[in-house]
């Protein structure tokens, strides 16, 4: 199954799918950050729930690689760095 990360915490992925797996289902999950460079992380995880709207499906990681969780550790410094550029221009525009 190849699909997309839409949300990424260090528990766990909130995966865009069109055909969630069932819950208790074990995964194994692989994701590239492109940054300046290509980064990957791999773990073992299990289907934690599974939703329509958005169609996709929430893995809890129960195992992540040697060096995989510097990655997601990454994803998040970067997320929560465009969330405060993005604040700061909010705030920039209401002077």
């Amino acid at each position: 199954m190849r699909e997309y990360v839409a949300n990424i915490s260090r528990s766990g992925a909130f995966i865009r799918c069109v055909e969630p797996l069932p819950v208790g289902s074990r995964v194994r999950v692989r994701f590239l950050v492109i940054d300046d460079e290509v980064e990957s992380g791999e773990g073992e995880g299990e289907v934690v729930r599974g939703q329509n709207d958005p169609p996709g499906m929430g893995v809890g990681f129960n195992e992540l690689d040697p060096g995989s969780d510097a990655v997601v550790k990454k994803m998040l410094e970067k997320a929560l760095a465009g969330r405060r550029e993005a604040e700061g221009r909010d705030v920039m525009a209401a002077l």
